[in-house]
């Protein structure tokens, strides 16, 4: 007789998409797959579309259709991305020291974006408060990055004590 922790594990195992191995995919590698999928059709009918018809390349009703299938295809990736999350092993704590440092570096990144607006004349061709608002957003994204990776260290050491 199997026990209530085995029933569950082999319903995880089997409702888990298989890669070619034979191994259980990982969350990342199923919301990739998912992400491709939904932008394969998308893709693929502006293509034909520009193509075919390079004189008009869009018909009247694709403006209200596209917002649509984009922000419907964010919230099923949102539903997908919970799914996928909810069924995947929780990550252990050099996962997380690893990601604490992905996020600080992609933190630093936002912080050199000013640094590489200044040299092409950006304070000159753009209007002041243009450029208020985009120092503004790069020191957010920067603080915001520097948080979450603060956030994930101290869950990490916590988890490892």
């Amino acid at each position: 007789m199997l026990t209530l922790k085995e029933v569950e594990q082999r319903k995880i195992a089997e409702s888990n998409l298989l890669s070619l191995d034979g191994s259980a995919m990982k969350p990342k590698v199923k919301m990739l797959i998912s992400m491709v999928g939904l932008m394969v059709p998308y893709v693929a009918f502006v293509l034909y579309r520009a193509f075919t018809h390079p004189e008009h390349p869009f018909a009247g009703w694709f403006l209200y259709v596209a917002p649509g299938y984009f922000f419907g295809s964010i919230a099923l990736l949102m539903v997908l991305n919970k799914k996928f999350q909810r069924r995947a092993p929780a990550p252990t704590g050099n996962q997380k020291h690893s990601a604490a440092r992905a996020v600080r570096r992609l933190g630093y990144i936002f912080l050199l974006s000013p640094v590489a607006y200044l040299p092409t004349g950006g304070l000159l061709k753009k209007p002041n408060w243009e450029t208020v608002l985009g120092f503004s957003w790069a020191c957010f994204l920067s603080w915001a990055c520097f948080r979450i990776a603060k956030k994930n260290e101290v869950e990490s050491h916590q988890s490892a004590a």
